[in-house]
């Protein structure tokens, strides 16, 4: 997966994510992570213009930075 979108936000959202991660549960991070992922991903399935399907890879990019950044799954 790639793009502009992706590459973007999953690198700015990176870095918060990873120092959240140090502060609370890793555990509630990847569960938060895994069901925004999700629906950002079942987002792109329903837009019906760039602008829209832009958005909805933002959401996937920087959701996929929560699950790396946390340490507990390494990154597909």
């Amino acid at each position: 997966m790639g793009g502009l979108a992706f590459a973007l936000f999953y690198k700015f959202l990176g870095i918060p994510i990873a120092r959240l991660t140090d502060r609370v549960s890793r555990t509630g991070i990847m569960t938060a992570a895994l069901a925004l992922w999700s629906l950002m991903t079942a987002m792109c399935g329903l837009t019906h213009n760039f602008a829209q399907l832009f958005l909805a890879r933002v959401g996937v990019g920087g959701r996929r930075g929560g699950r790396s950044r946390s340490g507990v799954l390494p990154h597909l």
